[in-house]
């Protein structure tokens, strides 16, 4: 029986969650046989998970070595998934509200905690928000980062609104977002992030 090519993705993936299936914990699996091994070796315990805030089903997830093709996670279970997209980028917001956070709590700042959109309100990937307690003024401030493409006027809306509600509120702007030059015409500069593949080979 011939299996759907949207079905046959959803089913081999590269990025997955460790740990939990609600986690923001993401891992990206090598597609090289000699990557696997060293991959594998950081998570012995091998629990990783289609992850809630990947738009995944939230089972569970084998990491699968091969020579003769590429390495990719599959589900343990069969099963429908509906996860929309698998590649090594669908973990970049996980990855940079991890990376914000990390870097305010660096700075000293308090009740850091990274806040992803809820799966089926629209894509999990628009945006990320980080919120903190600032030191001295203790109010609690917003950092936003906006990843999918938006219009001025949408931006600018969400802006008015989240500084209705937050002491101090900071854009970062992802590659597509296509906001930062609106930006820089507002505030002199525009503070910009994207993801990098990190190479670990010896």
């Amino acid at each position: 029986m011939l299996v759907p090519a949207a079905e046959e993705d959803t089913r081999k993936v590269q990025t997955a969650v460790a740990g939990s299936p609600a986690t923001d914990h993401p891992v990206y699996l090598p597609m090289d046989a000699v990557e696997y091994d060293r991959f594998i070796r950081e998570y012995p315990t091998r629990e990783f998970y289609c992850g809630t805030l990947l738009g995944g089903c939230g089972k569970k997830l084998s990491a699968r070595k091969y020579r003769d093709k590429k390495c990719h996670f599959a589900h343990v279970a069969s099963g429908t998934c509906r996860r929309v997209s698998t590649n090594e980028a669908s973990a970049d917001h996980l990855y940079m509200g991890r990376a914000v956070a990390a870097w305010l709590k660096q700075q000293k700042y308090g009740r850091v905690q990274p806040r992803y959109k809820e799966k089926g309100k629209q894509d999990l990937r628009d945006f990320v928000d980080v919120r903190y307690l600032h030191r001295k003024e203790r109010r609690e401030h917003l950092v936003r980062v906006q990843l999918a493409r938006r219009s001025k006027s949408e931006w600018e809306e969400s802006d008015a609104h989240l500084r209705e509600r937050w002491a101090g509120v900071e854009w970062l702007f992802g590659p597509d977002s296509m906001l930062a030059n609106w930006e820089i015409d507002r505030r002199g500069y525009a503070l910009r992030i994207q993801c990098r593949p990190e190479s670990h080979a010896s």
